[in-house]
């Protein structure tokens, strides 16, 4: 009897996972707090970068 529902549970799965990827794309800033520019020096948190011995 499953041999009748995999393409559908197969198409379900892959709408289900492209639409969390493109929720992720979209609101993942907002959700995980992410930035998308580099720290200036004025910013508080900005550290210098180390030198590589």
């Amino acid at each position: 009897m499953l041999h009748v529902y995999w393409p559908v549970t197969a198409c379900l799965t892959l709408v289900l996972i492209v639409g969390v990827i493109m929720t992720i794309l979209k609101y993942g800033p907002k959700l995980c707090k992410t930035r998308h520019y580099a720290y200036t020096r004025e910013d508080e948190h900005y550290q210098p970068p180390r030198e590589i011995i």
